[in-house]
């Protein structure tokens, strides 16, 4: 993304949240002449925002073809993508554990990013949930102070974004989250390292089931066409009362 750096951040925005909203679903054929078309935007940036999107794992080429498509999404990226997220997060456990566990200054700020957590849940704030949700779970990692550890954390963080919206399916999932990251910071306090990595370990598998649930609970092709609808609507819902105001 070397040449037209603004307009290709931006263009990488743009499709990025298209992707991870689900306006356009895993498996969809990409297009940069459409891309182009749609963001009013010429193809130079929007193929360099491509790669970019590529190398986050969101887009890749279809099998035997030069044609791009957005990366596929079933229950086995999901298993992979929070198995990762265990071996991240339990290494952290560890590692802050041998430094001889949080110190005051680490419980205020985790238990001000877990409030602010539970506040976006009671109020239904997706968006900002999935945000401090990250905050919470990114927050250990920076304090083990493993830098390849957060690396590795931020990589794979879109792909968890993406997953995430399917929670739309099932709304009462993150009331059970607030316990479980309060269980956590429960045993991370009392410096309980066989539990801290228990509650986690039980944390991210409770993910991976909630998302089974979901999808073993109506066709993945259907509810992402569904979702890809919703995203759609929300826009020109969103169009309609932007030229109402103008």
């Amino acid at each position: 993304m070397s040449t037209n750096t603004g307009l290709s951040y931006e263009a990488y925005e743009i499709i990025k949240n298209k992707i991870l909203s689900f306006e356009i679903i895993p498996g969809a054929i990409i297009s940069d002449y459409i891309l182009s078309q749609e963001i009013e935007m010429s193809r130079t940036p929007i193929r360099e925002a491509l790669v970019k999107l590529e190398q986050d794992g969101l887009v890749g080429h279809l099998k035997n073809s030069k044609k791009l498509i957005v990366s596929e999404l079933s229950i086995i990226d999901i298993k992979e993508i929070y198995e990762l997220r265990m071996a991240i997060e339990c290494k952290a456990a560890d590692i802050i554990y041998q430094n001889g566990g949080l110190i005051k200054k680490d419980i205020i700020r985790i238990k001000k990013i877990s409030k602010d957590f539970e506040k976006c849940v009671l109020n239904n704030n997706i968006i900002d949930n999935f945000e401090k949700d990250d905050a919470l779970h990114l927050i250990f990692l920076e304090i083990a102070g493993n830098k390849r550890l957060v690396e590795a954390f931020n990589r794979i963080k879109m792909q968890t974004k993406r997953v995430r919206f399917l929670t739309i399916y099932s709304p009462l999932y993150y009331q059970n989250t607030i316990l479980e990251h309060n269980k956590i910071i429960d045993y991370y306090i009392s410096s309980n390292i066989e539990k801290i990595k228990l509650s986690i370990t039980e944390h991210l598998e409770n993910s991976i089931e909630n998302y089974k649930n979901i999808l073993n609970g109506v066709s993945l092709n259907i509810l992402l066409s569904n979702m890809s609808l919703i995203q759609k609507n929300n826009k020109l819902n969103n169009k309609k009362v932007e030229e109402i105001n103008k």
